[in-house]
């Protein structure tokens, strides 16, 4: 019996375990500083960050402005990246949390996620108790399978 929950506690840890690892693996939090210039960079705020008008927009943004890679195969998913939007409401700090692979080396299409979110204008800044302030950011790309 003590063996089968040796087994049981060593299995659940390295599926818990596994899944920070890939948050580790793009070092974002370390690469996301927790301060800028001195002031805290917030997760959740009274008003968040904005993309000049609002949703639809950044949609159209991202759609007209993402380049597939030369290589691309048609690969559908997702790629995850992670951001601060500063004081000012620039997109400083781009990672990929979770990519295409999901490990320490980048494919072509997390370059392209990455390539896209660096090229955001500056959004409308966090807002919180009536001051701007750094807010943590996560955005996700999505790949369609059509170049």
């Amino acid at each position: 019996m003590k063996h089968y929950l040796l087994l049981l506690f060593t299995f659940s840890s390295s599926i818990l375990f596994g899944q920070t690892d890939s948050l580790k693996a793009c070092h974002c939090n370390t690469y996301n500083p927790r301060t800028i210039n001195g002031q805290p960079v917030l997760t959740i705020v009274q008003k968040m960050p904005k993309f000049p008008g609002g949703d639809t927009q950044l949609s159209k943004f991202v759609k007209s402005n993402l380049k597939y890679p030369d290589n691309y195969d048609g690969w559908k998913g997702n790629v995850y990246v992670s951001f601060v939007v500063d004081t000012s409401g620039k997109v400083i700090n781009p990672c990929v949390v979770r990519g295409q692979l999901n490990s320490v080396v980048l494919t072509e299409n997390d370059k392209a996620a990455l390539d896209v979110i660096r090229k955001l204008p500056p959004l409308e800044p966090g807002i919180q108790n009536s001051k701007k302030v750094n807010v943590d950011q996560l955005f996700v790309v999505k790949f369609s399978g059509k170049n």
